[in-house]
């Protein structure tokens, strides 16, 4: 999927196989820029498409700066 301009991976992290991972039972659009990788999700409560509407709204609104930027 593209958002922004972006091309990102939607991705289930499912808790049975990620214990102790912050994103465990998470759905997570991740992406790659500038040699980077970034990951941004919501926790699966209301099912994955509704945790994947909110990633893409909130990848939406991210701008990414680098080092030094005010």
């Amino acid at each position: 999927m593209d958002v922004n301009g972006r091309h990102m991976r939607a991705i289930y992290v499912p808790p049975a196989t990620n214990d102790g991972s912050a994103f465990a039972h998470h759905v997570v659009l991740v992406w790659s820029a500038t040699g980077h990788t970034y990951g941004v999700g919501f926790h699966n409560l209301r099912g994955i498409r509704q945790a994947l509407r909110l990633d893409e709204e909130l990848v939406r609104h991210v701008t990414l700066v680098g080092p030094g930027a005010t």
